[in-house]
Formats: structure tokens, sequence, C-alpha cells
């Protein structure tokens, strides 16, 4: 429900493991105190919401094991406090956002499972904290960039 954009104080929201469907609501971008926010494991469609870009706070972004299509929105790289992003096993498009390097904070990314195209960026070399990088089991073509030997 779109009421849930107005918990302006809610910290963590997770409600992954159910039979949600629909869209993910655009107002919950409003949740400026949100630090995690869980999705995962539901039905839900649609493409993922640049709202959610709003969330300044958050350090862990979990949409895994849904049905969400359409490309990754660029405006998460705005999140520079995410610490997690996962988003595999989804059935999301395009290229892999260049933007996600500026995710200075990052520790793990998780974009396995759905159908990205194109290069691997090499801005995500840009990662220096990230421990785990996931990109398994998309269309992801061209060479590997040599930046990521530097991680």
């Amino acid at each position: 429900p779109t009421q849930l954009g107005d918990l302006i104080n809610l910290e963590e929201l997770d409600i992954d493991d159910n039979d949600l469907s629909g869209m993910i609501p655009a107002d919950l971008g409003n949740l400026s105190s949100l630090e995690e926010l869980w999705l995962s494991r539901n039905k839900l469609t649609g493409a993922i919401p640049t709202q959610l870009a709003q969330l300044v706070k958050v350090e862990g972004l979990y949409l895994y094991d849904n049905e969400l299509n359409g490309t990754m929105p660029t405006q998460l790289g705005d999140l520079i406090n995410l610490e997690e992003l996962d988003i595999d096993d989804n059935d999301l498009s395009g290229m892999i956002p260049a933007d996600l390097g500026n995710l200075s904070s990052l520790e793990e990314l998780w974009l396995s499972r759905n159908k990205l195209t194109g290069a691997i960026p090499t801005q995500l070399a840009q990662l220096v904290k990230v421990e785990g990088l996931y990109l398994y089991d998309n269309e992801l073509n061209g060479t590997m960039p040599t930046q990521l030997g530097d991680l």
C-alpha cells in the first residue's frame, strides 16, 4: 500500500518471503530514515522505481527472487551508503549501469540470474570495498575489464 511511504521514521522494512504481487510502490522512496529494505522472494513485477534512489540512508536493498523487469535505474548509483545490493533472480534487461561504480560503500553486489546484456562496466572496479561481485547467468558479453583485477 502507498501508505507505507508515510512511515518516515521507519528504519527497517522486511516483507520478504510472501506472495506479494504488483509493482513496488514508488512512495517507498519517501522513507527517509530507512536503512534496510527487504522485498525479496515475492511476485513483484514491473520496473524498479527510480524513487528508491531517494533512500539516502539505506545500507541494504534486497529485491531478489521476484519478477522485476525493465532496466536497472542508473539512479541507484546515488545510494552512497549502500553496502549490499541484491537484485538477482529477476527478469532485468539492458546494461549494468556504470553509475553503480559510485557506490563507494558497497561490499556485496548480486545481479546474477537476470537478462543483463552488454559489457561489464569498467567503473565497477571503483568498488574498492566490494567483497562479493555476482554477475553469473546473464547475457553479458565483451571482454572482462582488466581493472577488476585491482579489486
